[in-house]
C-alpha cells in the first residue's frame, strides 16, 4: 500500500469523445484564452457581485486580470493578480490541447491512485483555495 503511488497510465484503446463534445471543448478553450488575450477587459466596470455587497473579494477575483496579464506574457503580474488564475489558464490551454489531441487519435491519461492519495488531493485543494482566497484578500489588488 505504501509502495505504491499515483500513477499516469495510457490507454490507447479508449473510446474518443463525440466529436462534437471533443472539437467543443477544444474550440471553447482555446476561445477563453483568444478573449484573455484581444478583449477590451480593462473597459469594463467592476462586475463582482460578491466584492460590491461585501466589500471583500470573491474566490475568484482577480482572475481575469491574472488571464490577461498571463496572455499579455507578464507571469509576474499574473501570479499578482490570483495565483489560481494563472494555473487555471495554463490548465485550461493544456485541457485544450489534450482535447483536441485525442481528437486526432491521441491516445488517453488515465490517473491511477490509493483512496489515500485521492483523499490527500481533496485535502491539498482546499488548502490551496483557502491559501490562495487569502492571498488575494490581503493583497488588496481588487
Amino acid at each position: 500500500m505504501y509502495g505504491s503511488l499515483m500513477r499516469l497510465t495510457l490507454a490507447p484503446q479508449t473510446r474518443r469523445l463525440e466529436p462534437i463534445i471533443g472539437w467543443g471543448l477544444a474550440v471553447s478553450s482555446l476561445g477563453l484564452i483568444g478573449a484573455a488575450l484581444w478583449f477590451p477587459f480593462s473597459a469594463l466596470p467592476k462586475l463582482c457581485a460578491f466584492l460590491l455587497l461585501t466589500d471583500l473579494p470573491c474566490l475568484t477575483c482577480g482572475m481575469t486580470r491574472s488571464w490577461v496579464a498571463l496572455t499579455h506574457g507578464d507571469l509576474a503580474q499574473a501570479l499578482a493578480w490570483n495565483p489560481a488564475g494563472a494555473l487555471l489558464c495554463v490548465l485550461t490551454l493544456a485541457g485544450a490541447l489534450y482535447a483536441g489531441a485525442r481528437q486526432l487519435g491521441a491516445p488517453a491519461v488515465r490517473v491511477q491512485s490509493t483512496p489515500r492519495e485521492r483523499r490527500f488531493a481533496r485535502v491539498a485543494l482546499v488548502v490551496f483555495v483557502v491559501a490562495n482566497w487569502s492571498y488575494v484578500a490581503l493583497a488588496g489588488r481588487v
